[in-house]
């Protein structure tokens, strides 16, 4: 388990050294160059959704709303690139220290007893390379460290951290929940010998309750012919 997050963790750090370390990186070129290199596979998709969208039960026309707005969608992408490219940008920070903050926890969970500690120590540790990422980014053509991009960051930081806090929060309450079952069952286990055991008594105003060897020697035919001899 700990090679793993080993793994993860130093795989998404070269991943985020690589990206840092491009020259004037844009993403719309990215994703160009990813739609092109997808449009040369044919695996029958456009036609199996064809298919598919002709067997539903619904008049796929009611969707005409959805298909005009990606067209005003896709019209203002290509006449305001600048705009969308900003905004993909921002939303791949959020999403690689999202990742980053998430891979990070896991590893520290592996060291620590503590998960609030961890999870302390992967958000401190996740700003810190957000700022690393900045300045590192600062010394590379064509890129510029910004402080601003750091709080991009932290809130992908911040996500991941609320949901590891909450995902906590729910394990932790099922185990307490679990736990406390577990004791009322046992409780009212011990209740119902105790009532058996009084019921014994009752029964016999001499006897008192036996367990383990005094009940064995109790039922043993020596004992019962020593108590009860024969007339």
């Amino acid at each position: 388990m700990r090679k793993g997050a080993w793994v993860v963790f130093l795989l998404l750090v070269v991943t985020l050294y690589f990206l840092s370390s491009i020259p004037g990186l844009r993403v719309l070129p990215v994703l160009s160059a990813v739609h092109r290199a997808m449009s040369r596979v044919d695996l029958g998709v456009a036609q199996f959704s064809q298919w598919f969208a002709s067997r539903l039960p619904i008049d796929t026309h009611e969707l005409r709303h959805i298909d005009t707005v990606t067209a005003d969608f896709l019209a203002y992408a290509r006449d305001n690139p600048i705009i969308i490219e900003f905004l993909l940008r921002k939303l791949a920070h959020i999403f690689v220290f999202f990742i980053i903050t998430i891979a990070l926890f896991f590893l520290l969970h592996q060291y620590l007893k503590s998960s609030a500690l961890a999870v302390g120590l992967a958000f401190v540790g996740a700003t810190i390379l957000a700022a690393l990422d900045e300045y590192r980014q600062s010394m590379v053509a064509g890129r510029v460290g910004s402080l601003l991009d750091v709080g991009i960051d932290m809130i992908g930081i911040t996500i991941a951290t609320l949901l590891i806090i909450f995902a906590l929060f729910l394990t932790r309450s099922g185990r307490h929940h679990a736990v406390s079952r577990s004791g009322q069952q046992g409780e009212k286990e011990e209740s119902a010998s105790d009532e058996s055991t009084v019921i014994c008594q009752e029964g016999d105003p001499g006897a008192r309750a036996t367990t383990g060897p005094e009940r064995d020697t109790a039922q043993s035919p020596e004992y019962k012919s020593e108590r009860h001899p024969p007339q």
